[in-house]
């Protein structure tokens, strides 16, 4: 939001967290991960710190459209989903998959332009966002 053609929003911070590796609890092996886009900022970056740290590529399975479809992938069975932390909350049916490199932190933030003020219900919205995303 630095970027001169952003100077007329501002950025409000709802939530943050991590992207992790998760897998179904009953997956016993998988040769690699499924991701959403290989372009995304998080995916690359993934890569360049496992790269870093254990001297080769994270093997890619599979790339897909969008972390739902990747997390349906993940409880069916077929691998190993690189997500956020919000979209598996409260899924029992699958665990972490630690790596020994440092996370990726993401935030979700509600942008608007600077000389709009919001409206109460537009308020309630985002007081309702922030409690379920603590």
């Amino acid at each position: 939001m630095d970027s001169p053609e952003f100077e007329g929003y501002e950025r409000e911070p709802i939530s943050q967290g991590y992207f992790r590796l998760y897998k179904s609890k009953s997956l016993k092996k998988s040769s690699g991960i499924i991701v959403d886009h290989l372009e995304n900022y998080e995916v690359v970056e993934l890569r360049e710190r496992h790269k870093e740290r254990y001297g080769k590529d994270i093997e890619i399975l599979d790339t897909l459209s969008g972390w739902a479809l990747v997390l349906t992938f993940v409880q069916l069975k077929h691998g190993i989903g690189y997500l956020p932390e919000f979209i598996v909350r409260e899924k029992k049916d699958l665990k972490e998959v630690k790596l020994d490199i440092a996370p990726i932190q993401y935030s979700i933030c509600m942008i608007k332009l600077k000389s709009s003020p919001l409206t109460r219900a537009e308020s309630a919205f985002l007081d309702i966002l922030r409690a379920a995303y603590p």
